[in-house]
């Protein structure tokens, strides 16, 4: 019997959901087999006991969470419910893509490549990237910040790397590839530190969570630059990377309601600018100073 048909059987024979439920949850699987095949084996299994549970405002901030010692997918309805106006709505479909993302990736207790919680806000920021690119999001983001670092990070070791680490949990593909791209400038450690800080103290907010998101930001910014100073790639081929990589550097933050905050992160593309003007002249003087020789 082909997988799929495994899987509707085996949403058809849960209890735990209503017709309409099954119906989405299937659509959704649908999807995501399009774009990711070979990747359901382990949903097979979960799919046919896992529960769709709630959880409160303060028990955990994440809207959606996939809980695979209780085989539970946990929506915190309260977040969901209260929107008060169109644009603080969250994209229902997204959500329950994220859940799913958790379920096929689930191994010993976490998901994706967040082995011994390493890398939990590199992971949910390429759990929203995933869920992203497979179902869009017409709603808000609980990880938008997490999302445009992780993107940032994608520019660097490839998205091939973070797919691969992802589904195969392997945190390790990642921190490889970081630490190629950074020589000796040891910034890797310090700015998934950074990172992390951020998405476990998204609630309480400051100026402390500010600077570590602008500090994280620059750090990567510093490995893509040592990346690009190493790289034999022709001219326009560099040019175009860093172009690419410009366009997807954050210049503000929904993170903050006071405004002043928002300084380190404007300050992010112009140590951007600063790192590679300055990498691309040292290049130029080399190449130069080469073929004078």
């Amino acid at each position: 019997m082909d997988i799929l048909d495994e899987i509707r059987n085996s949403i058809d024979a849960n209890k735990n959901f209503e017709k309409g439920i099954k119906t989405k949850l299937f659509e959704l699987v649908l999807i995501f087999n399009d774009r990711y095949p070979d990747n359901l084996d382990r949903l097979n299994e979960s799919i046919k006991t896992v529960q769709l549970g709630n959880i409160g405002i303060f028990y955990k901030e994440d809207t959606i969470v996939y809980d695979s010692k209780e085989n539970a997918i946990e929506l915190c309805t309260t977040k969901i419910k209260d929107a008060k106006n169109p644009e603080d709505e969250y994209d229902m479909d997204h959500l329950m893509m994220k859940g799913i993302l958790a379920m096929i990736t689930a191994q010993d207790g976490y998901y994706g490549f967040n082995k011994e919680n390493k890398l939990p806000a590199l992971n949910v920021g390429f759990t929203e990237m995933l869920a992203c690119e497979i179902v869009g999001n017409n709603g808000i983001s609980d990880y938008e910040e997490e999302y445009i670092a992780t993107n940032l990070i994608s520019k660097i070791v490839g998205e091939k790397i973070l797919i691969d680490a992802y589904f195969g949990n392997n945190a390790e593909l990642i921190y490889q590839k970081l630490l190629d791209a950074e020589g000796d400038s040891k910034l890797t450690e310090t700015a998934m530190e950074n990172l992390n800080y951020v998405y476990v103290s998204k609630k309480s907010g400051g100026v402390h969570q500010q600077t570590a998101y602008a500090d994280a930001c620059k750090m990567i910014n510093g490995i893509f630059v040592n990346l690009m100073a190493k790289s034999d790639e022709p001219k326009e081929v560099i040019e175009e990377m860093i172009n690419n990589y410009s366009d997807i550097i954050p210049k503000n933050s929904k993170m903050f309601t006071n405004e002043n905050f928002n300084a380190g992160i404007e300050g992010i593309k112009p140590d951007f600018d600063n790192k590679i003007n300055e990498m691309l002249n040292n290049k130029v003087n080399t190449n130069e100073h080469v073929k004078a020789a």
